[in-house]
């Protein structure tokens, strides 16, 4: 048998908080399950990008966007606003733009007029830039687009691009690392090339400017750069292909979407993210953080995930199996379960469970808890599906606790309890279908106490001592 200590690490590496998420596909309405862009508009709606089509999340409803809006099911690369607030699109074969319901085509430069439009990005100022093909970058100057002039760069070919709060221009490329331009007049000029070391491709994936710093990914890792300094975090084994996404969140937070799942920054390693359904796990094609901190994740199979990160809720479970039952007793010990095992543990002061053992019920079906109270000689009972479970004060601070039937509830054997409580007065109360038992201090059997209506289905106790009951009739 393993040691104590060893076990207890063991159970605590299975034992984890993960984050709630969910998922969007066709069923709820998006045009095609390949996500390739997302963004959020002002008033906060999704705007989802995909190989068919658009699709706007506001509320809980999906609204598609087709052919009787004029929006062709083709891929749609890229989603922004303009400077009045209509929404645009980068496809295939151009910009359009949302007007009356209906989307028309934007009127581009020669150079860009039949060029694919990948990135929109909007500027401090509130200028919408866009990138059409891998060398074409375009800005909205007064309704119409313009080809901006780009001087001191040699023929490179753009994956992706953004700008800083200074207005310099980040250019991810795949033959000349990462370039930086500013302006000079309606033109640009190169100010800066950089790379991660050993990167002697030169291809950079995505890049992501904020806060005086400039985020960028390539097959080394991911990068980050601050004045001239340049720290790359390696990728772990498995990540040499795949988009490798780029999302800033809330306080700083950096997340990386990759062929291997969403994974985020932790100190100077890249930490993969854990979810209720393993959907953090799927390929990751765009990320998105929102206003909320919510984090979405379009996948090139799965249609739209989104990972509950902003709402301070976390899920618990141990390895694949989720709980139906919580509870702490007076000591700080939470006492978890569901129909297969029983978990005792303490949290540390990030609220991360330690100190788990698995706790044994002998005489039980299932293991389900549905209370914990504290009897007067120090032994907790346990309200179960199945009747009363005690563990006595001596048996407490056992390696392996055991749970057993309480002979003082004997008329409550293989019955579902689903409470149990303690009064002011330290007598202690269990709750049935069958009804209410209590069991006076130093008493040896629990006695059935009638009620006026119906059978009891829960109960609570306030912190005078009272114990509030409800039943079928109220």
């Amino acid at each position: 048998m393993l040691p104590t200590l060893a076990a207890a690490l063991i159970l605590a590496a299975k034992l984890e908080f993960v984050v709630p998420d969910a998922n969007y596909s066709l069923r709820e309405g998006l045009p095609a399950v390949q996500v390739v862009s997302l963004y959020q508009d002002r008033h906060g709606a999704l705007w989802v990008g995909t190989t068919g089509g658009l699709a706007e999340l506001g509320g809980a409803n999906i609204r598609a966007f087709g052919p009787e809006q004029d929006m062709s099911r083709s891929v749609v690369f890229a989603v922004a606003e303009d400077s009045d607030g209509s929404v645009v699109v980068g496809t295939s074969s151009g910009i359009s733009k949302l007007l009356g319901g209906r989307f028309q085509p934007e009127k581009l430069p020669g150079a860009a007029a039949q060029l694919p439009v990948r990135r929109f990005v909007t500027s401090r100022d509130g200028t919408l830039w866009a990138l059409a093909g891998d060398r074409t970058l375009l800005r909205n100057a007064a309704g119409a687009w313009q080809a901006v002039g780009i001087d001191g760069a040699l023929a490179f070919e753009a994956t992706d691009f953004d700008i800083d709060e200074s207005g310099s221009v980040w250019m991810a490329t795949r033959n000349h690392g990462l370039l930086r331009f500013s302006s000079s007049g309606s033109r640009l000029q190169k100010s800066g090339e950089f790379r991660p070391e050993g990167e002697r491709s030169g291809a950079i994936d995505h890049v992501a400017a904020a806060k005086g710093r400039v985020y960028f990914t390539s097959a080394l890792g991911l990068s980050i750069l601050a004045g001239q300094n340049t720290r790359t975090t390696s990728f772990p084994a498995g990540f040499g292909s795949g988009r490798r996404a780029i999302a800033l969140g809330q306080a700083g937070r950096v997340f990386v979407g990759t062929n291997e799942g969403v994974w985020t920054l932790q100190g100077s390693s890249l930490v993969p993210i854990e979810s209720r359904n393993d959907r953090a796990r799927a390929s990751a094609v765009t990320l998105l953080s929102d206003r909320e901190g919510q984090l979405w994740i379009g996948t090139m199979e799965g249609g739209l995930n989104v990972l509950l990160l902003g709402r301070g809720v976390r899920f618990l479970r141990f390895g694949k199996e989720s709980f139906r039952s919580l509870d702490v007793d007076h000591t700080g010990i939470h006492w978890i379960s569901n129909e297969r095992r029983i978990l005792r543990f303490r949290t540390d002061e990030a609220g991360n469970p330690i100190s788990v053992a698995e706790v044994r019920a002998d005489g039980f079906d299932a293991s389900t808890i549905f209370g914990v109270a504290e009897d007067g000689d120090g032994g907790l009972l346990f309200a179960m599906d199945g009747g009363v479970a005690v563990a006595p004060r001596s048996a407490r601070s056992a390696g392996v606790l055991v749970l057993q039937h309480d002979p003082r509830f004997e008329g409550l054997r293989d019955r579902s309890v689903t409470g149990i409580h303690r009064d002011a007065s330290g007598a202690i109360w269990a709750i049935s279908p069958m009804g209410l038992f209590r069991l006076e201090a130093g008493s040896k059997d629990a006695l059935a106490s009638p009620l006026v209506s119906g059978g009891p289905r829960m109960a609570a106790a306030d912190a005078k001592g009272f114990l509030w009951v409800s039943t079928r009739q109220g």
